[in-house]
């Protein structure tokens, strides 16, 4: 049990962790160009943007996998398209 909460907090940590970074980045970039004080905007975005993913991806992890075991089980009972040529 608490290896699968430490799991579930770190995998949550890192998986906001490299969005934000990637987003704020991305954002950034559009809205300013790679003009002069860039990177001070953008890491000002990020330190932003890191808790708000972070909580966002607490709140929504068992919605997800609920929805992705849903979608894999119909995945899995879905008929297999025949492949012989008949």
């Amino acid at each position: 049990m608490k290896q699968t909460l430490v799991l579930a907090i770190t995998s949550t940590a890192l998986m906001s962790l490299g969005m934000s970074f990637v987003m704020s980045l991305w954002i950034s970039w559009i809205h300013t160009g790679f003009t002069p004080g860039f990177t001070a905007r953008w890491l000002d975005t990020f330190v932003l943007a890191w808790p708000a993913a972070a909580l966002t991806s607490c709140l929504l992890m068992p919605v997800v996998k609920r929805l992705s075991m849903g979608i894999a089980e119909s995945l899995a009972r879905a008929p297999q398209a025949r492949t012989d040529g008949l």
